[in-house]
């Protein structure tokens, strides 16, 4: 049977193996257990009211609808829950409780936090952002203040607290739970005109203006009271009602920032090759070279990319492994955003119960569950370059070499992000089209399908850079991609007319595409 993480205070770390072990160890153990601990369980009896009473007692304090639901399963109760759920009675009956207190205590420690925020000053329009990282602690402080159970969201088969929140609340009939990203300067700033520039702002890391944070919204569709029933509910403000200040016109430049920041996140629109070659792009030791054969090859036969059993797995590293799986299963992003824990144990020798494993499968998806955390570094390696890298030749010789041969991009060049719209200051796209060489951009518009290259953010696109600097080469290779170079920038110019210093290459650029010969005459 499987470990489990929940499990109940108290116990003394040097009780707790440091590593899973396996499961004959854990029978063995159970053995022991059975033998020489019998006494021992007898004395743990509440005889005298003095050993139960403290977890009884907070058990009450919550006051849960079901005053039984934290009470140990006894030998019938765990057989009547089926054969196929008898050998981990425990770890299962503790799951369910957890699954049935998390409503409760996820509105609670929500609630709580938007009344600290309002306390402060702060309108409801605002003070209904939570960020997630603070609900989370929130929920486990709770469980451990309430429940005699720590609370993991592995122990209910998710492989984050965000998916949690994405998969599990929308079978919560009575609340809506909204997971949105937004800039945590922004957001603080908003805030700041309420609780005053003297005090400390609420928000990690606002300072810096690339710091993107995961806020919660929730809002309830019916009675709270129904749902949860305690005495601390009569302490906090009726969230709900408290709608007098509340207008979404308020927030419109939250608004516009959230809806932007989720038009840069591309999850969504990955196929199954994506996923495969972001893992492999990031996490593997494959050179550019041989990715890029690869890419060649699979665009020309398309069956290639299917026919993992052709391969030899077992000489390729876990992360190399992993990427074949998923794409022999044909998991895409929207796909890999569902993947329970328990998915990714059938999809390979993993267990969440071993730390190791847990941080494996952390590295392969939370760059598609929070891809900005990794934009943000590509952003700020990006703009620290400042001119194109150069490689020392021959004495004192030089050339342009790759961006991808520096480490510290590659290992941050997520596929999860649409460059030419992210970051809106700073576009990421932009400034690669002026650092970069050819190879390196065609590379880029091969392995990343979703990049708006014809779109504007701030004064230009990404083709009228390219025709500005000269690079006809990649603006017709952006234009084969799908790009329109008609589109215009804000000073009413095409990407033709921004490159009409150029004559000659004007030319060999129409001799490309035929079509576009008659807007060279345009003034």
């Amino acid at each position: 049977c499987k470990q489990s993480k929940t499990r109940k205070r108290d116990f003394d770390s040097s009780e707790l193996p440091a590593t899973p072990s396996s499961a004959s160890d854990h029978e063995d153990e159970d053995e022991d257990e059975d033998e020489d601990g019998e006494d021992e369980n007898q004395e743990d009896t509440p005889q005298s009211n003095e050993s139960g009473n403290d977890d009884d007692e907070k058990i009450g304090e919550l006051n849960m609808p079901n005053q039984q639901q934290f009470a140990e399963p006894s030998e019938s109760e765990a057989f009547s829950m089926g054969s196929s759920m008898a050998t981990t009675s425990t770890t299962m009956f503790d799951s369910l409780q957890l699954r049935e207190a998390l409503p409760q205590i996820l509105w609670l420690s929500y609630s709580q936090l938007v009344a600290e925020m309002k306390a402060r000053r702060v309108p409801w329009r605002l003070a209904k952002y939570v960020e997630m990282s603070a609900l989370e602690r929130a929920i486990k402080c709770k469980f451990r203040e309430n429940t005699v159970y720590e609370f993991s969201a592995s122990e209910l088969d998710y492989v984050c607290f965000r998916q949690l929140l994405q998969l599990e609340c929308p079978a919560w009939a009575w609340m809506e739970v909204q997971v949105v990203e937004c800039h945590a300067q922004l957001m603080d700033d908003q805030r700041a005109q309420y609780y005053g520039a003297e005090l400390e702002h609420a928000i990690e890391n606002a300072d810096d203006p690339a710091e993107i944070a995961t806020f919660v919204v929730i809002r309830a569709t019916k009675n709270v009271r129904k749902h949860v029933q305690v005495e601390e509910l009569d302490n906090l403000d009726n969230l709900d009602d408290d709608d007098d200040d509340y207008d979404d016109n308020d927030n419109a430049e939250i608004l516009r920032d959230i809806e932007y920041l989720k038009q840069c996140n591309v999850v969504h629109k990955m196929s199954a090759n994506d996923v495969y070659f972001h893992i492999k792009l990031m996490h593997c030791t494959r050179s550019v070279t041989d990715l890029q054969l690869e890419l060649n090859t699979i665009e020309q036969n398309q069956a290639i990319a299917n026919q993992a059993e052709d391969l030899d797995l077992d000489s390729m590293d876990a992360l190399e492994q992993v990427a074949h799986k998923l794409r022999a299963n044909g998991v895409d992003g929207a796909c890999i955003l569902n993947m329970k824990w328990s998915s990714w144990e059938e999809l390979s020798k993993l267990n969440r119960s071993n730390s190791d494993h847990q941080d494996f499968v952390e590295d392969v998806v939370l760059d598609f569950f929070f891809p900005f955390n990794i934009g943000e570094q590509l952003l700020n390696q990006i703009v620290s370059l400042r001119k194109p890298p150069l490689k020392r030749e021959h004495g004192n010789t030089s050339r342009p070499t790759s961006i991808f041969d520096n480490a510290q991009i590659r290992r941050k060049f997520s596929l999860c992000l649409d460059y030419a719209l992210y970051d809106q200051h700073f576009p990421v796209l932009q400034c690669l089209v002026k650092l970069s060489q050819f190879e390196d951009m065609q590379f880029l518009l091969q392995v990343h399908k979703h990049l708006s290259v014809d779109r504007v953010v701030g004064p230009y696109n990404s083709m009228h850079i390219a025709a500005w600097k000269g690079k006809f080469k990649l603006l017709a290779a952006m234009t084969m991609y799908g790009g329109n170079p008609l589109i215009t920038n804000n000073e009413e110019e095409t990407a033709l007319e921004a490159g009409r210093k150029y004559p000659a290459k004007l030319k060999w650029f129409v001799t490309k595409y035929p079509k576009f010969a008659k807007y060279l005459t345009k003034k």
